[in-house]
């Protein structure tokens, strides 16, 4: 009787076999191996494009401010509680002058200026809730509205956590204050020292090309130092929550002057002026090795965490002498 030989379908079944454990867990490996060098790639390519679209935010607030001096004659009130001419507590902002100016005419249109507490009225809690993408930098981490805000009325001032605001990224800088430099206060473009009067460009005498318009203050109110942690609460230098919350809102007090810190953030007048801290004149981004800025003429600069003081006092100071072209 011949031998029984496999038929072709069951010799071609019996040749096959499958991956053993070892190359198995190899093939694993591998695969681990190309994601974790994938993934810093991918980060870092999600970091360009957010940080271009803050470039972006930026240039569109300066361009509006250009469109603002053109309508007006003068810079936007910066601020929370100037009266200027008109006498009454009416609350402005920066914020509001230039919506009409970013393609937001119809949110300004439904401000009520009639009541008492302004922007921070319940009246206007609607408006000061929408998120505007203009005014805030995508790589900054969020977790909604601003909780608790500052309601002021008739020189007073209170901490309502009833209400809520969208956050803010941008401020103004007011100046740039450093006791251990002489003057140890340098006045920026959009203030004339008294808050009295509105400011033209002619003020800026130092050049738009060489004057800061806007800076990143990322994440306020939420305080943090260097490397995106937490800062230690024992360590804040606003002395009260009012305080801390008049800001963080694009609708609110989005300027501040700018101050020197220590490296770790826990103390002014350091050499530190860039991503050390965002507590009280703290300029801070959430970009890896700088930030963001507005130039008076248009453009948008990213400044180094590296820079040094003295220059970058220059381009916050609009009529010092001190012409600082590019840091």
């Amino acid at each position: 009787m011949p031998p029984k030989y496999p038929s072709r379908r069951v010799r071609s079944q019996m040749n096959r076999r499958g991956f053993t454990l070892v190359e198995l867990l190899v093939v694993i490996a591998i695969i681990g191996m190309l994601i974790a060098l994938l993934l810093p790639a991918v980060q870092q390519a999600r970091e360009a494009a957010r940080r271009m679209q803050c470039t972006n935010n930026l240039k569109q607030l300066g361009l509006a401010v250009h469109n603002y001096h053109d309508t007006f004659n003068s810079l936007p009130y910066p601020d929370v509680g100037i009266t200027y001419d008109t006498g009454t507590k009416w609350v402005n902002s920066w914020g509001l002058a230039i919506l009409p100016m970013i393609e937001q005419g119809a949110l300004w249109d439904q401000l009520d200026t009639t009541v008492a507490n302004g922007v921070s009225d319940q009246a206007n809690q609607d408006i000061v809730n929408v998120q505007l993408t203009a005014y805030v930098c995508p790589s900054t981490p969020r977790s909604g509205v601003v909780q608790g805000i500052i309601e002021q009325e008739d020189d007073t001032s209170t901490f309502n956590t009833s209400m809520a605001a969208a956050p803010g990224d941008y401020f103004l800088p007011r100046s740039f204050r450093d006791n251990t430099m002489t003057p140890s206060e340098v006045t920026a473009a959009f203030f004339d020292g008294s808050f009295s009067k509105p400011v033209r460009f002619s003020s800026t005498t130092d050049g738009l090309s060489n004057t800061m318009f806007f800076f990143e203050r990322a994440n306020f109110p939420n305080i943090v130092v260097k490397g995106n942690r937490p800062k230690d609460s024992a360590n804040y230098s606003y002395p009260s929550v009012v305080d801390t919350n008049f800001q963080g809102w694009w609708a609110s007090t989005q300027h501040d002057r700018i101050r020197s810190w220590t490296y770790d953030g826990n103390q002014y007048y350091g050499p530190c002026v860039v991503n050390c801290t965002n507590d009280w004149g703290g300029a801070y981004s959430y970009h890896p090795g700088g930030m963001n800025a507005s130039v008076g003429d248009g453009s948008v600069q990213f400044i180094p965490e590296t820079v040094d003081k003295g220059a970058f006092r220059a381009f916050v100071g609009r009529d010092d002498g001190f012409v600082q072209n590019g840091l």
